[in-house]
């Protein structure tokens, strides 16, 4: 389970020092094996959040618990997949997946094993000796998918990492993710400004207030996991889309 309890986190300005707060006294939750969606109006401190789980930064006030253990540094049980792939641009795919492993696992020929057992989930065993300029931006984002999956973390954070991509592509990543959570049953963390997004990838979905982000709301998702592609056109999702939008909108105008 993670915790995040009376956290606040603020920032120096950088003209005038002035402290800017960014997440103020916020609590919430994550189950085991949960998929746990954060929206919030832009700015408001998601990727802070984000940053604060997987160690990169302390608050100020608060803690983060990780199945009752504070989190005070980075571990290789919480891999972070941004918006940004981050691929080495130098090392293949199939290298790229392995970067991870050499810390874990000693032996080559086990690397290999749990690389090409990666490159097969995520589709991308024909590409396993292209260069991250040699693929399409879902590719890049599959190929950073199955590095952060590779290690098998406890905890998958996600900041936006399907933001940039065109509509088709993002639709069929979230497919994707779906059925790797259904298999694997690790925790996700995932932040997206999309509501549509968060409505069919989360179990839960953590609403915030703008800056500094404090909590709003948690909606437990109505619609049976694993959902189907088609539920995005029916009207009972629709109509709870259009109620998150309600909730952000007050935050935003």
């Amino acid at each position: 389970m993670v915790i995040f309890e009376n956290i606040s986190k603020s920032f120096k300005s950088k003209n005038d020092n002035t402290l800017i707060g960014v997440v103020d006294n916020l609590s919430f939750e994550v189950e085991k094996g949960e998929f746990f969606c954060i929206v919030g109006p832009s700015g408001c401190g998601k990727s802070t959040i984000i940053n604060l789980i997987a160690g990169f930064l302390k608050p100020e006030n608060g803690r983060v618990l990780i199945d009752d253990c504070l989190v005070t540094k980075p571990s290789p049980k919480r891999t972070v997949v941004f918006q940004d792939h981050i691929l080495f641009p130098w090392k293949t795919v199939a290298q790229n997946i392995e970067f991870g492993l050499k810390f874990k696992i000693p032996e080559k020929i086990q690397r290999k094993e749990r690389v090409d057992f990666f490159l097969e989930k995520f589709r991308l065993e024909k590409f396993a000796n292209y260069y991250p300029f040699e693929i399409s931006g879902g590719m890049k984002q599959k190929a950073a998918l199955a590095r952060a999956s590779a290690v098998e973390p406890k905890i998958i954070l996600m900041d936006e990492p399907l933001a940039s991509l065109d509509q088709q592509t993002r639709d069929l990543l979230q497919e994707e993710l779906i059925k790797f959570k259904n298999e694997f049953s690790q925790t996700i963390i995932f932040v997206t400004h999309n509501i549509e997004e968060a409505l069919f990838l989360g179990d839960r979905i953590l609403v915030l207030t703008q800056r500094p982000a404090k909590f709003k709301t948690i909606i437990n998702n109505p619609f049976p996991n694993p959902r189907n592609p088609d539920i995005r056109n029916k009207t009972d999702f629709i109509n709870m889309k259009h109620k998150i939008w309600h909730l952000l909108r007050e935050e935003i105008i």
